[in-house]
């Protein structure tokens, strides 16, 4: 009862100011513990998240131009159509292109036609001029088959004659390299006998090269062994403040200088034992080559009696051959004579091939002039099917410009289509962010047209310059007035929602994204 005295006391006279009790302080320190709580959050989460609401929806936009000019005919799609990869979206007035096809095909018809009447053209006169030539070298054809059997049988002898002579020099020059092979086979066995040996003291060179080798790596191994606790033991006196860095830089250093002499080691003996491989290999060489020597000894003795044989039955045919010369070139001096004469009455038909030529050239160029009507069809056709644009792809009609009527140029602007799978966010960071954020991080995403759904996603890639460089206008900081702004750097983040989900964004639309930094 005195607390409640005391009160009402304090309470008549007015004088006595109410005190905390126990219950405030504990409210007090409860809040403060809550502000604490949160705000240790607040800088946890700051330190593995990136956020901003400078980002817009983005997308790709196909721009539809046409190929030809004209007049737009008809246009079947309006301004927010959704249309479908090959939906027709206008056509322009075909008249002229339609009339310029048919013209096209009758300049090919009659291209076609003159160049047919110049290939019978050119047959007829290359007839004419063969039966010409036929009547007028009957004689000329009489004379050189004359000719051809005198220097047929001249040739005939000349070439017996040589291969008679060739093979008598073959078989001598056989004899003689049998002789020398039977030589060389003596040498081949001397030395393949010496490379044996060679080789077997090579062998055990190597091999005791591996002893030193190993040697040494276990040496660069123990050396690496002290320079690592060197390492180790330096590195804990510096974090002690007991040893200087430069005395560490120096264990350091010693100790990259014990790995490299490892290393160098290690291959030295690797190279010692691959020696010692290659040796073992010359050694069966060597060998095999000594038995192949052997063999190739017996084989020369046996070549030499053969050779022998053969030189003397080509001595014979070369006799033979001489006699056979004589005889030919005789009919040769009396074919000549018949060939003279009848070539003058051949000369006189030689103008007719130039009168073929002629036409055969005519027949070129009517060929060639179909190609070009060709050509020129091919390309009025595609103007033809140009007059009729077609959409590339799946999306939607966006800022129509196309009117029924206008005259419109190759080239020009009729609409735009946006893709439906082309949507992704372009946040701006500041430059004082974008050191945290790595491609492929999660970003949730959340958009104002949306509120309370959220996106997901994740960093696709992030621009080569800030936002400000690419300005119509960019700032110019060599004048005097130089104020440091903090610049914005745009990094494309693509969405991995499913794409009913997507499709519900508009390019433009505004967004706030959180990057999950790692």
């Amino acid at each position: 009862m005195k607390p409640n005295a005391a009160v009402e006391t304090a309470d008549s006279s007015g004088a006595t100011k109410p005190k905390k009790g126990p219950m405030g302080k504990i409210i007090g320190l409860a809040v403060l513990a809550v502000v604490i709580v949160f705000g240790a959050k607040h800088i946890a989460w700051s330190k593995s998240h990136e956020a901003t609401d400078n980002a817009q929806v983005s997308g790709d936009v196909v721009q539809i131009s046409p190929q030809v000019g004209g007049i737009v005919e008809k246009i079947l799609v309006k301004d927010n159509q959704e249309v479908k990869q090959g939906d027709l979206l206008l056509t322009i007035d075909d008249d002229k292109f339609e009339a310029a096809v048919t013209q096209a095909k009758a300049n090919l018809e009659a291209a076609m036609a003159d160049a047919k009447a110049a290939g019978i053209d050119v047959e007829y006169t290359r007839a004419s001029a063969q039966a010409s030539k036929l009547q007028s070298s009957g004689s000329v054809a009489q004379a050189d088959a004359g000719i051809g059997t005198a220097q047929t049988s001249i040739l005939a002898a000349n070439a017996q004659l040589l291969g008679s002579k060739a093979s008598a020099r073959s078989a001598d020059s056989d004899v003689l390299n049998a002789k020398t092979d039977l030589k060389t086979a003596k040498d081949s066995v001397e030395r393949a006998k010496a490379a044996v040996d060679s080789a077997r003291a090579a062998l055990k060179g190597s091999q005791a090269s591996i002893g030193a080798a190993e040697a040494a790596v276990k040496t660069a191994q123990a050396q690496k062994d002290l320079a690592k606790q060197n390492l180790d033991r330096a590195q804990y006196l510096v974090q002690q403040g007991a040893m200087s860095k430069q005395q560490l830089d120096t264990a350091t250093a010693n100790d990259r200088t014990a790995s490299a002499n490892l290393d160098s080691a290690k291959q030295m003996l690797e190279v010692a034992r691959a020696t010692v491989n290659q040796r073992n290999a010359d050694l069966k060489s060597a060998i095999a080559q000594q038995r192949t020597s052997q063999n190739a000894l017996s084989q020369a003795g046996i070549k030499i009696q053969s050779a022998q044989e053969k030189a003397e039955a080509a001595h014979a045919n070369v006799d033979l051959a001489s006699a056979q010369i004589a005889t030919a070139k005789q009919s040769v001096s009396a074919a000549n004579a018949k060939r003279t004469q009848s070539l003058g009455e051949q000369q006189l038909t030689e103008t007719t091939d130039i009168q073929v030529k002629q036409k055969e050239a005519a027949r070129d160029q009517a060929l060639a002039r179909v190609e070009q009507a060709k050509g020129a069809l091919r390309t009025a056709e595609l103007d033809l099917e140009h007059t009729k644009i077609y959409a590339p792809c799946d999306g939607k009609v966006s800022k129509k410009i196309a009117e029924t009527g206008a005259t419109v140029q190759a080239g020009s602007l009729l609409m735009s289509i946006v893709p439906k799978d082309s949507v992704y966010v372009v946040a701006n960071f500041k430059e004082t962010q974008i050191a945290n954020i790595k491609a492929g991080e999660p970003v949730d995403i959340e958009v104002d047209g949306f509120p309370g759904v959220e996106f997901k996603g994740h960093i696709d890639s992030s621009s080569a310059a800030t936002g400000a460089t690419f300005a119509l206008l960019p700032p110019d900081n060599a004048t005097g007035n130089f104020v440091k702004v903090v610049q914005r750097v745009p990094v494309k983040i693509v969405l991995d929602d499913e794409p009913e989900k997507v499709g519900r964004l508009h390019v433009g639309m505004s967004a706030l994204v959180t990057v999950s930094v790692k």
